[in-house]
């Protein structure tokens, strides 16, 4: 019983790592230096641009979009 027990808490708390994990990454990355954010796995750097209507968009860093796992459905 208290395996059992041991198997249900340790799943939950693995549901929750992995619910957390994206909000960590964007933590991470939101406003991360481009030094900082090239050398993280989890981030990647947006070079200045300037879009259609003119306006200036400075470099920034940016959280990766997480993968969410494959149901196994087509």
């Amino acid at each position: 019983m208290l395996n059992r027990i041991k198997h249900v808490v340790l799943s939950v708390l693995a549901l929750l790592i992995v619910a957390v994990m994206p909000a960590q990454a964007e933590f991470v990355c939101k406003g991360a230096e481009k030094s900082l954010c090239v050398n993280n796995e989890s981030c990647r750097w947006v070079n200045s641009y300037t879009r259609s209507d003119g306006v200036q968009i400075k470099g920034h860093c940016r959280a990766l979009p997480v993968k969410q796992p494959s149901s196994g459905k087509k």
